[in-house]
């Protein structure tokens, strides 16, 4: 059969990911079999809604790690879709640390907020800052899953929606330091998949098409400048350096601008893990946990391209 968007749209995994060779969803099974030589284990690679590719064990759990903070900021969203967060940019409650003024949800998610950080300037200093991510995410569980765990907090939220196969825990903060969420390559890459089909899962929209696409564009405000602190947990390097014009809601942003790097948003979290989500190109590409060095593992834009290039 030959690939096409609107087929593409109609295939969920239900209750597990069907699967497909290369040439069923229109790509070249030469190039595509070099491609895989180039990825992890475990890892999988999806188009058309069907796995074409895998490698290792997709249902053992890991870490994601930093990838928390795209799951906690799928979280916010979700809560827009519902209607129970009107927009972005409302001031979280008691962000004003240490001093005035508080910080938006708009500048928590594009790790602006300058929490914790000194000047204290929300909108005008970028941080790779885990302490931002885990108060605003606690701030919304404590504010609209009361009585509920992480855990808990993620599957009301959007992932007993996805129908997940396989177990998820939590441990750490919600910025994915000292672990985050830990869950299957196949269960994160439904969440991917969410994305993918702009917030839409199998004719329900959980998440708002709107904040899909901003996911796809760089959210730092071109003025900022690199906070000034030498805590990493709330000036993780070199991440914070890495933050200008490619970063949106706590997903990394590859630009579709004629560069050699496919259009994509992306997931990252130490130890490998990395959910590259291409709609140009209609794949998703997971891991999780495919590495023992903290930073080593994860699939690169060169690695994507190859597929793309398929």
């Amino acid at each position: 059969s030959v690939y096409s968007p609107s087929a593409a749209a109609a295939e969920f995994p239900a209750p597990s990911w069907q699967t497909a060779t290369p040439e069923e969803v229109g790509m070249d099974p030469v190039k595509f079999a070099a491609a895989m030589n180039l990825l992890p284990s475990p890892s999988m690679v999806i188009r058309n809604g069907r796995i074409v590719g895998q490698k290792g064990d997709i249902a053992r759990t890991g870490h994601v790690w930093s990838a928390s903070k795209s799951l906690t900021a799928l979280v916010f969203a979700r809560l827009l879709q519902q209607g129970r967060i009107s927009n972005h940019d409302i001031a979280v409650p008691n962000s004003n640390v240490p001093t005035d003024p508080p910080a938006t949800f708009r500048q928590f998610l594009s790790m602006t907020s300058d929490y914790k950080l000194s000047p204290h300037s929300p909108g005008n200093h970028y941080a790779y800052n885990n302490a931002a991510v885990h108060f605003y995410g606690t701030h919304l569980k404590n504010t609209f899953f009361p009585g509920r765990s992480e855990v808990q907090m993620l599957q009301e939220a959007y992932v007993s929606a996805l129908g997940f196969q396989d177990p998820v825990s939590y441990s750490g903060f919600l910025s994915g330091w000292d672990g985050g969420w830990k869950m299957s390559t196949r269960d994160l890459a439904r969440v991917a998949y969410l994305i993918l089909r702009n917030g839409n899962w199998n004719g329900q929209q959980i998440l708002p098409s709107s904040f899909i696409n901003d996911l796809y564009r760089n959210q730092i405000p071109s003025h900022a400048t690199p906070a000034t602190s030498a805590d990493p947990f709330l000036v993780e390097f070199p991440a914070t350096d890495q933050l200008p014009g490619s970063y949106s809601f706590g997903f990394w942003v590859h630009p579709d601008d004629g560069s050699s790097v496919t259009e994509a948003t992306t997931m990252l979290g130490a130890f490998g893990t990395t959910a590259h989500i291409s709609r140009s190109t209609d794949l998703v590409i997971v891991s999780v946990n495919a590495s023992r060095r903290h930073q080593d593992g994860s699939i690169s834009a060169s690695v994507l391209n190859a597929f793309a290039a398929s």
